[in-house]
């Protein structure tokens, strides 16, 4: 670990604090985005505003949260989430609550988030290529298990792979998609259609759309353990909160400009991102084909993703029951268990588990986890220093 502490290069860049950037945008770029459903759920059906407004304020408070969180994980160094609420929590009945608060948020996370990627994995596989549903399944969740099973650098290196994926055929649907979708876009942008129209208030509308920085922060349970390698100076921490969030708004932003142009019947359409390319882009079958790709790239790297954050919480307590075995088979066993229910759960459908689950648990989880942690990160810190217990960093100017 000294020895890469020294290593500053450019090298460096993309293996730490980039890579970091990576792994939580491969998480948010997940079967939702891929299909489209979950833009049109948070920022379509919220009238005008939703095209580049509503992505923007979402990106602006994810790259605050970002910073404030990754100062905090390479001050404080918590292995997980669970340690990571417990050490921003020194009160022990608070740090008790929350604490529990914090893992059942983050089961809900990894079971609706798997549910709705292997459903629209085994779906894609068997509309492209005729694999059989239950085959698909088990294609898919044996890719999960093996990529997470690996450790920290491999999922690193994952998420910086399929970030360049699907960052790739993102700027290739945007480069032959928003020329063509702009007129109807900005004509409907110009009628300044408001949330009323969708059934929202516009207070409730824009509560909801800000919860969505929970969504553009997916990545942050796996992020905890990855930024023990990736995060050493401050610099790094604002580096990977910046890039994470551009990259979400951005990409955001060329979905809800196409959308924009099929509104508003494109919002009652199953996959939206497939209506668009064919409907409204009027894309080639290369394009259709590249979509398969970022789409099963993106449900792939946030499966790993949020796997590799439930091992480095779950595996030390299942350890503490079963002792008798190491930890390959510890790890491997709570993929499994995770796999299964997330395939049981998958039956419900994905726009279901979109429209409803991740809605819901957006709206309940992100004023505790992340409106809160605006406060109590900050107090933490500046209490701890005041006492002279704040952790010590290296001296950045030896890296």
């Amino acid at each position: 670990m000294e020895g890469k502490k020294k290593s500053r290069g450019i090298g460096w860049f993309f293996s730490g604090p980039m890579a970091l950037a990576a792994l939580m945008f491969s998480t948010y770029v997940g079967p939702g985005f891929a299909s489209g459903t979950q833009t049109t759920s948070y920022f379509m059906n919220k009238g005008w505003i939703g095209v580049f407004l509503a992505p923007a304020v979402v990106g602006l408070l994810t790259f605050l949260w970002c910073f404030l969180v990754n100062e905090f994980d390479r001050i404080y160094r918590p292995r997980n989430f669970r340690e990571q609420s417990d050490m921003i929590y020194k009160n022990p009945v608070v740090r008790e609550i929350l604490g529990i608060f914090t893992d059942v948020v983050g089961i809900f996370q990894i079971l609706l988030v798997c549910s709705a990627m292997i459903s629209g994995a085994a779906n894609l596989f068997n509309s492209t290529w005729g694999i059989p549903m239950a085959a698909g399944t088990i294609l898919f969740a044996a890719a999960i298990l093996i990529l997470t099973l690996w450790g920290t650098q491999l999922v690193l290196k994952a998420g910086t792979f399929f970030t360049i994926c699907i960052l790739a055929v993102t700027i290739y649907i945007a480069v032959i998609g928003i020329l063509p979708a702009w007129p109807a876009a900005q004509a409907w942008m110009q009628q300044r259609v408001q949330p009323e129209e969708f059934g929202f208030s516009k207070l409730y509308a824009w509560y909801v759309i800000v919860t969505f920085t929970g969504t553009y922060c997916s990545g942050r349970n796996a992020a905890v353990p990855a930024s023990l390698e990736a995060l050493q100076t401050r610099m790094d921490s604002f580096v990977a909160a910046l890039g994470n969030a551009l990259l979400c708004t951005l990409s955001t932003c060329v979905y809800t400009v196409i959308f924009a142009a099929g509104m508003p019947g494109i919002i009652n359409e199953s996959i939206p991102t497939l209506y668009a390319l064919e409907e409204i882009v009027g894309a080639s079958s290369v394009a259709q084909i590249l979509y398969v790709i970022i789409a099963l790239a993106a449900m792939l790297s946030t499966g790993v993703s949020l796997m590799y954050g439930g091992i480095a919480r779950y595996s030390g307590p299942v350890k503490k029951i079963w002792k008798t075995t190491n930890d390959v088979a510890v790890n491997a066993v709570i993929v499994i268990v995770s796999i299964v229910l997330c395939t049981l759960l998958s039956t419900v459908g994905i726009l279901t588990i979109i429209g409803v689950g991740y809605t819901y648990m957006g709206v309940i989880s992100t004023p505790v986890i992340f409106f809160l942690w605006f406060i109590t990160i900050p107090y933490r810190m500046m209490k701890d220093r005041k006492e002279g217990k704040l952790p010590k960093t290296p001296d950045a100017s030896s890296l």
